[in-house]
């Protein structure tokens, strides 16, 4: 359908200058959370989400950099939940530990229920949670010491015990590169 005929259609509707005044009203007045949008979706995918990162949740052994990282309060929280086959829904708003939530995502994360209560919402929860491991993962602050990628920098260097004889480690790394070379 050309836009002259939608303009057209709307014209009948409202007349110009109100339409002009509506149009103006949306572009500059009208504000959306698009942030809470983003959360109401993630909501709707909350199964898909359960199902996959759940199990892997479960699997992996995070570290972090920081000893007492409160993001590595919420896994271990999680983790145990998962592992006694606890639904989130059962445990109480105030168990959660929230120390590692950004101040931004704190509104999103509470719903005001009918008794003027702000439980936490499980779903959105342990989605933050996810969300902020993959974050601290690529930033380098948890670390997977299985991983590859995501290992920490000091599991590739030399032990204080090797690099006792460090003289040993270079003539084998200098010999080892020789040979190399001149095979290529």
């Amino acid at each position: 359908m050309p836009f002259w005929s939608v303009q057209e259609h709307a014209f009948t509707l409202l007349d110009r200058q109100r339409l002009t005044r509506v149009a103006e009203y949306m572009v500059n007045e009208v504000s959306c959370d698009e942030i809470a949008f983003e959360w109401e979706h993630i909501d709707s995918m909350a199964r898909r989400f359960k199902q996959h990162l759940r199990p892997l949740l479960r699997a992996i052994d995070l570290s972090a950099t920081r000893v007492n990282a409160p993001i590595q309060e919420a896994i271990h929280f999680l983790k145990a939940a998962f592992q006694k086959d606890h639904s989130l829904h059962q445990i109480a708003s105030g168990d959660f530990p929230t120390d590692f939530v950004p101040v931004r995502e704190k509104r999103y994360l509470y719903q005001r229920n009918e008794t003027g209560q702000k439980p936490i919402i499980p779903d959105r929860y342990e989605f933050l949670v996810y969300r902020l491991v993959r974050h601290r993962l690529e930033a380098g602050d948890l670390f997977c010491r299985d991983s590859v990628h995501f290992r920490s920098f000091e599991d590739d260097l030399v032990d204080d015990q090797q690099w006792a004889n460090k003289e040993v480690l270079l003539a084998t790394t200098i010999s080892l590169a020789a040979s190399i070379y001149s095979i290529l």
